[in-house]
């Protein structure tokens, strides 16, 4: 009985590994796709975002209500020029990363490279005061998606 629940248990090692190896290999053939919008106030946004697969199982990015371009306008109409950031002439992009999870709400929402000035801090409130998404599906399964979107803070 022992040998029979030990013989189980390395079958399921086994196809975790299939597995693991599977979704290595799948993200090594993913390709990188770009959409951009610029703000009435010179602030630019570009949505990084993975897509493709050559599994047969669709996958699916996580999608704000309305669509990508619901989620510029929202940006556009939400985000300030900090008053600090303005009265120094402080511009360039901050790259901000944030999850959506399987249940569609916004997690882990931090600034992978800023500019300062308050504008990291600015793109972080506008972000998580944003809408809950539809969740992104890997493999055909709901799944935690992480996405990378740059914000350009450029002076009028």
């Amino acid at each position: 009985m022992n040998k029979m629940k030990n013989c189980k248990q390395k079958m399921w090692v086994k196809l975790g590994r299939i597995l693991e190896f599977s979704f290595i290999l799948l993200f090594a053939l993913v390709l990188m796709s770009f959409t951009a919008g610029t703000t009435k106030d010179g602030i630019e946004v570009t949505q990084i975002y993975l897509n493709s697969n050559s599994s047969g199982l669709e996958d699916k990015q996580p999608e704000y209500p309305g669509g990508i371009s619901a989620f510029y306008k929202f940006i556009s109409e939400n985000i300030k020029y900090p008053p600090m950031a303005f009265k120094k002439g402080v511009e360039g992009k901050v790259f901000v990363q944030f999850t959506i999870q399987a249940n569609g709400k916004m997690s882990e929402v931090t600034v992978l490279r800023g500019i300062g000035a308050g504008c990291d801090k600015e793109t972080i409130r506008v972000i998580k005061s944003s809408r809950k998404w539809a969740p992104g599906v890997r493999l055909g399964v709901t799944a935690p998606v992480t996405m990378v979107v740059p914000i350009s803070f450029r002076l009028p």
